[in-house]
């Protein structure tokens, strides 16, 4: 990977920029390389999952049946989840939170049955239509009350699991350093 400054074809000298994350076919590292940008993608942080929290997330499952929802609002949940062998005969309907999501769970096998048009966790609350369910809702830590509180004001039967967290790694990988 070089990190050497080179001008683009009209001159303009565009130096790397820096995605904090490894996800190298994303929407913004594709737009950015399409405008001449040299982009690295590297993680600065490390998932840390939540002891005892899959467990709960286990036994939830267990008790589910075909009326109600496995609400998954990030990638990251998604590996949580199929790394513990979670997603594997689900008894429940799933909702994603956009089309990187569904994705990321249609790559463990599972079919999702809802994914807002805006996605967003407000999105999602929006495009809700599903009265009397019970909703498992597996997230980070760090995540945002915006679905859980969105569902649970509609009267949902609604549980929240924090499952994992991120943490910032401890020292920076040397692609960064030397690419800044």
């Amino acid at each position: 990977m070089s990190s050497v400054v080179t001008p683009d074809s009209a001159g303009i000298i565009r130096p790397p920029v820096l995605l904090p994350r490894d996800s190298a076919g994303d929407a913004i590292g594709h737009a950015l390389k399409g405008a001449g940008f040299g982009v690295i993608h590297q993680a600065v942080t490390r998932t840390v999952p939540l002891p005892g929290a899959l467990e709960a997330v286990s036994r939830w499952l267990a008790g589910a049946g075909t009326e109600d929802w496995l609400v998954l609002t990030s990638k990251r949940a998604v590996h949580q989840l199929a790394a513990d062998g979670l997603l594997t005969d689900l008894a429940v309907k799933v909702a994603a939170v956009g089309r990187a999501t569904a994705r990321a769970l249609a790559d463990n096998g599972v079919e999702v049955c809802l994914i807002p048009q805006t996605q967003s966790g407000a999105g999602l609350v929006e495009a809700w239509d599903c009265p009397h369910s019970r909703v498992l809702l597996p997230v980070s830590a760090l995540a945002a009350g915006t679905v859980a509180e969105g569902l649970t004001a509609y009267f949902f039967d609604l549980e929240r699991f924090d499952i994992y967290t991120t943490e910032p790694l401890e020292t920076l990988p040397t692609v960064i350093a030397q690419a800044w």
